[in-house]
């Protein structure tokens, strides 16, 4: 046999070839394992959790309750709580009419809630109401009454009287929700003019 060094020249290149392809291959292999192994780590350990929660601008709400309808708590995992979704979750509210989220890469979020204007209460069917200023009604759940009992009492008016005193709060100048807390009762007065 007759040895030809062009071909001993072309195998051993193509050995090495395959020796390089197995080598980037395995040091894929390796980067991604270490990647996964890192982030495992990072989500089982405290690192990953909020740090810091702070809400602002509710008024209504407690900053427990606003906490437990985005399902924020000290417990959650920071790097998986998109503004968006928590901007979604706590718009999706009735009595919320907008949000800014602020996250710090500290673990730090921050809340700004800007809350619609309640109006008042009123009772209807045995059940407790809001009267928000968009002239729209909320059911007050038993957890919420002693919040309410500072707003004032709205009673005798029709469903449409409810509406049209709602637009009048909401009209061009804005009544301040100091001034609505003030007031303790609204109540519609009947008046026979013979």
């Amino acid at each position: 046999l007759l040895y030809d060094d062009v071909e001993a020249k072309y195998l051993s290149l193509q050995n090495k070839k395959k020796k390089r392809k197995k080598k980037r291959r395995r040091k894929r292999l390796t980067t991604l394992f270490t990647v996964i192994i890192l982030l495992v780590l990072y989500f089982m350990s405290d690192f990953s959790k909020v740090k810091y929660l702070e809400v602002k601008g509710n008024r209504f709400y407690s900053e427990e309750k606003i906490l437990s309808i985005a399902d924020l708590s000290y417990e959650s995992r920071y790097a998986v709580l998109p503004k968006i979704y928590l901007k979604w979750k706590l718009e999706k509210d009735q009595l919320i009419e907008s949000v800014e989220i602020h996250k710090t890469w500290d673990g730090a979020i921050t809340i700004d809630v800007k809350e619609k204007t309640i109006i008042g209460y009123y009772i209807e069917d045995g059940k407790n109401y809001a009267l928000i200023d968009d002239g729209t009604s909320k059911e007050i759940t038993s957890s919420d009454l002693s919040i309410i009992v500072d707003y004032p009492l709205i009673d005798g008016f029709s469903k449409e009287e409810r509406i049209n005193l709602a637009k009048s709060f909401s009209q061009e100048e804005e009544v301040d929700e100091t001034i609505i807390h003030m007031i303790s009762e609204m109540k519609h007065l009947m008046m026979n003019i013979w």
